[in-house]
């Protein structure tokens, strides 16, 4: 079954495109003393993090950084300028909703911050749950503005009758929260998108333990660098005692 509900599901949350791109942390590069900074700025324009690399074509520094309340790394890679049509790309994974987030960024030539552009990229954070095997979800390509790409759910139990899938503009808290936690007699599933923004995104029937899910990414440039994330579920009588498995999370960047 085929579901185009990005626009109605960001709309349902009561958030504008501006709001979401409010939220985001960006890039800048720039150029001292031959030495090239790039960092990472919260919305409001604060340092988060900042990585150095030293003069020369190819190489690739790799630093520990403080980002959402927890280490995680940070990757600054140049590369021939050929190779990366003149810009240069920084990695880095949000920890706040193990969001994996990616920029390209000018070649600087001056002491002046220059600012890079949001790169589709896409991630899984959490775990699925299953007495054989884990539910798995993930998305077909990366969430490019304009497209539509499939996210699948496998290796459903082969118990299952129906999967659903989420779609929320926030990661739940922390670790995400159990479904035992809440009463329902699931053990080892969790939800990882924040159910205060959570929207239906559609149903399937498995087939094959399988279940795909079709999302069209408006082509807005006002969405450009949002985020937002899924979810599967499915019913499973049998599985436990609720009959119910959940999926990891995919986190989505979207940009042209």
């Amino acid at each position: 079954m085929n579901h185009h509900l990005l626009i109605v599901a960001l709309c349902a949350f009561s958030f504008s495109a501006a709001d979401l791109i409010a939220q985001q942390r960006k890039a800048e590069v720039r150029l001292v003393n031959g030495t090239v900074e790039a960092r990472i700025v919260d919305p409001a324009g604060v340092d988060v993090y900042t990585v150095f690399q030293g003069v020369g074509i190819g190489g690739a520094v790799e630093k520990p950084a403080t980002l959402g309340g927890c280490i995680s790394p940070v990757f600054f890679t140049i590369g021939p300028l050929v190779a990366h049509n003149h810009q240069h790309t920084i990695d880095w994974t949000d920890c706040t909703g193990n969001t994996h987030h990616r920029w390209s960024v000018p070649v600087p030539v001056s002491s002046q911050w220059l600012s890079g552009s949001a790169m589709a990229v896409s991630s899984t954070y959490g775990f699925g749950c299953g007495m054989t095997a884990p539910v798995e979800y993930a998305i077909d390509a990366e969430p490019v503005l304009g497209t539509t790409r499939t996210l699948t759910a496998s290796s459903l139990p082969t118990t299952s009758v129906v999967a659903a899938a989420y779609l929320a503009t926030a990661a739940a808290p922390g670790f995400g929260f159990s479904l035992s936690a809440v009463g329902i007699d699931a053990p080892e599933c969790y939800v990882f998108l924040e159910p205060a923004t959570m929207v239906l995104m559609g149903g399937a029937a498995p087939v094959g333990g399988a279940a795909p899910f079709s999302l069209v990414v408006p082509a807005a440039p006002a969405l450009q660098g949002a985020i937002v994330y899924s979810q599967a579920v499915a019913l499973a009588p049998g599985e436990n005692s609720a009959g119910v498995v959940t999926s990891n999370g995919v986190s989505m960047v979207l940009a042209f």
